[in-house]
């Protein structure tokens, strides 16, 4: 029995020596001359990984998903050129790869200039392009996941919105993160070029939510901006208050939801919490009523005609002031010209 074991053990011994033997010409040669099959020697164990400051970093690469992906047609040399003449098995420290070699150096630009390239506390990049654009698996469609990686609350509410669910239905108009946000030069909420930054958020929402084609098969009305832009809220925002509602504030950023829906925030039973926001003690009441107004006959109502008198108050005003100018102006030429 220990025999057979035995010769069952060199048996196997020898077979790794002559693999080893036979795969030795592909070890020594340089990863000048080496395919992706060779760097796929070592590369398909899943379990190959290497550690950096106590954390276990996997290298392993899928053959099949890197095959099927955006980069499935190059020489892994061409990205870790630094590689390029090295023996296998190649040194332990690879140089990043350098994107830009190959993309635009506008995209590298965006980026560099963007929250994502420099980390304010660090001054390293708070993301790299793999971290969005995994180099092994890459695809061109938008990947909730890509985001989730890093934002994860965001993208756990964006997964539960209308605009998700639309996206998921097969509606190529609804938006994604990259819709609102960007996508190389994605900035701060707080930098005032910032799609999202408070001021420009009525704007970035029109674009699709005054746009008739989009909101055609929604049934959705097209006025939204306008009714915004009518409001308080809409002309303190015009005029520069940060802390006035925006269309964020109200519908939510992330989980916006339809006003039928329960869990909306602008559903009739939430409204006192989502106004009680900036207006403490808001109730039942306060929400009342319509929100985005149509100032006309059939839907303001009293708001048409309590703004219309306003109006031509307001423009009768001006007119008995212009009138009171012009004869003051006329009575003190008159008595320059006339008067001795």
């Amino acid at each position: 029995m220990n025999r057979h074991a035995n010769a069952k053990s060199i048996g196997i011994t020898r077979l790794c020596v002559l693999m080893c033997l036979v795969a030795l010409p592909r070890l020594t040669a340089t990863c000048a001359s080496a395919d992706n099959a060779d760097c796929l020697m070592c590369h398909s164990a899943p379990t190959l990984h290497k550690t950096s400051d106590g954390e276990r970093i996997y290298l392993y690469v899928d053959p099949k998903a890197f095959a099927a992906s955006k980069h499935g047609s190059k020489q892994c040399v061409e990205c870790h050129s630094d590689l390029k003449g090295q023996p296998f098995p190649h040194k332990p420290e690879v140089a990043p790869v350098d994107c830009a070699r190959c993309h635009d150096a506008k995209i590298s630009d965006l980026y560099e200039r963007g929250v994502h390239g420099a980390s304010a506390e660090t001054g390293l990049p708070a993301a790299s392009c793999t971290d969005c654009h995994p180099a092994h698996t890459l695809n061109a469609a938008f990947q909730l996941k890509t985001c989730r990686s890093c934002h994860r609350q965001q993208a756990e509410d964006f997964k539960a919105s209308a605009h998700h669910e639309a996206r998921q239905s097969g509606d190529k108009n609804a938006p994604t993160c990259v819709t609102c946000h960007g996508s190389h030069g994605v900035k701060s909420v707080s930098d005032p070029k910032s799609p999202v930054h408070p001021l420009n958020v009525p704007e970035k929402c029109a674009k699709c939510h005054d746009d008739p084609k989009v909101m055609k098969s929604y049934s959705l009305p097209t006025d939204r901006l306008e009714t915004y832009r009518d409001s308080y809220h809409g002309v303190a925002n015009k005029h520069g208050d940060l802390d006035v509602a925006t269309c964020a504030s109200c519908h939510g950023a992330h989980k916006v939801l339809p006003s039928s829906d329960p869990a909306s925030a602008t559903n009739q039973n939430n409204l006192p919490d989502t106004c009680g926001k900036c207006h403490p003690g808001a109730n039942a009441n306060f929400a009342e009523g319509k929100i985005h107004i149509v100032v006309s006959k059939q839907e303001g109502g009293v708001v048409y005609y309590v703004a219309s008198s306003f109006k031509w108050l307001t423009i009768g005003i001006m007119a008995m002031l212009v009138g009171h100018i012009g004869l003051d102006l006329f009575s003190r030429i008159r008595k320059r010209l006339f008067v001795r």
